[in-house]
């Protein structure tokens, strides 16, 4: 966190990583994997109709927080306001230190950069997913078959029922999984948030650059987040919210100051104490299950859980713990591996020791095995294509800059 205050603006790559949002990004990850096995073991009935001898008093609450820590849907806004967030912050810094022509240009490197950063990752995981399905390891639909209908109708019997081909592997990786996102035929049904984060990312660019350095731009979060509202396109909202939520985090001296001595007092003690963080967390868990009318109430709550994990103490020292940093770091990698993982080994565990081992048992080993297989498979996937990615998106982006800065000098000299 105090790297961001010392960081010269002019070099707005380092000192940027905020620990305990790297943390939070491998928790929520995490939760996607969790939500997957769910919807693989026990379809998408809730987790009270699992265990239906509990009171209600304690069923009620208990369920909530559970549904809330399996929820993969809401990690997926926080993924997305998450990014916003971070892609923003340099360009806030540079305008901050008055460095406006700086902030344009890395807008510009930024969108350059966002396809190819993303892309070799993509394609790793989908010719990943190819081979195993050429080869005919994946055992999902065998497995829908032998648990029933709610299963062959669900989730877990509706991938890989096409013939595989590796060329529309390629295809699906390079270009449908950007942009028109095809349930029946994916490779990977992760990649259905790629579209969105590519397009949102491009969105958030083009409005930064357009009025990011104009004091009218706060207005125009509001405005631009009810026009997306009506017109249905909310998931744009959460790059509104983390563009917004970044924006008041640099200029949160400003507020502080406004904010009376009293009202500091008791946010402070609120920030530092533990059990406050422990009942706020299990409140914002609680809230993630309430009724996300037309995708208005998710972003609010993503925004919240970022904003106090930027401020609580409690949240700061788990989040920057060397277990979820480790998981921060594999985060995508272990977002796009893990669907593959599940629908062939999970699946083939299962069924090798449903006979001999009982149900919850063949479960939990199931589920533990591919948990450990898909974190050992996304951080070689971090090693060899999410690094590789970051660096090819950037050799890409000073390529065309270059060329450009070169085009544009000789057509001056003419």
């Amino acid at each position: 966190m105090n790297t961001i205050a010392h960081q010269s603006p002019a070099q707005p790559r380092q000192g940027l990583r905020l620990h305990p949002l790297d943390g939070l990004r491998g928790l929520a990850a995490l939760v996607v994997v969790l939500s997957h096995l769910r919807l693989t073991f026990f379809s998408s009935a809730p987790l009270s109709t699992h265990f239906p001898s509990l009171s209600p008093w304690i069923a009620r609450p208990l369920f909530a927080v559970s549904e809330g820590l399996l929820d993969g849907t809401f990690a997926v806004w926080v993924f997305w306001v998450l990014s916003a967030f971070v892609l923003s912050l340099p360009f806030f810094l540079l305008a901050k230190a008055s460095e406006n022509d700086l902030g344009r240009d890395y807008l510009v490197s930024a969108a350059l950069r966002r396809y190819l950063r993303l892309f070799l990752p993509v394609l790793i995981s989908v010719i990943f997913t190819y081979a195993l399905y050429a080869l005919g390891m994946m055992k999902n639909l065998r497995l829908a078959h032998i648990l029933g209908t709610p299963y062959e109708n669900g989730w877990l019997g509706r991938w890989f029922t096409f013939r595989p081909s590796f060329i529309g592997a390629v295809e699906s990786a390079a270009w449908q999984s950007f942009t028109f996102f095809d349930y029946d035929r994916t490779y990977n049904c992760v990649l259905w948030t790629m579209p969105k984060e590519l397009f949102g990312s491009w969105f958030m660019f083009l409005y930064l650059c357009l009025v990011g350095t104009r004091r009218s731009r706060i207005y125009g979060y509001g405005l631009t987040a009810i026009v997306f509202w009506v017109l249905g396109h909310t998931w744009l909202n959460a790059f509104i919210f983390g563009m917004a939520m970044c924006d008041a985090f640099m200029n949160r001296e400003i507020l502080a100051a406004s904010l009376p001595a009293s009202l500091k007092q008791a946010l402070s003690y609120c920030l530092s104490s533990r059990w406050i963080a422990i009942a706020v967390w299990i409140a914002f868990l609680m809230l993630t299950q309430i009724n996300n009318y037309r995708d208005i109430i998710r972003p609010f709550i993503a925004s919240a859980i970022i904003s106090w994990t930027l401020f609580s103490m409690p949240a700061q020292r788990i989040l920057s713990s060397n277990v979820a940093q480790f998981l921060g770091r594999i985060s995508f990698g272990l977002y796009l591996i893990h669907v593959p993982i599940i629908c062939s080994f999970a699946c083939w565990s299962y069924i090798a020791t449903m006979g001999f081992l009982p149900h919850t048992v063949a479960i939990l080993l199931s589920s533990l095995g591919t948990l450990c297989l898909s974190i050992g498979a996304g951080y070689l996937l971090y090693l060899f294509g999410d690094k590789p990615g970051i660096a090819l998106s950037r050799k890409f982006s000073t390529i065309i800059t270059n060329t450009a800065i070169t085009m544009r000098i000789m057509e001056l000299k003419k």
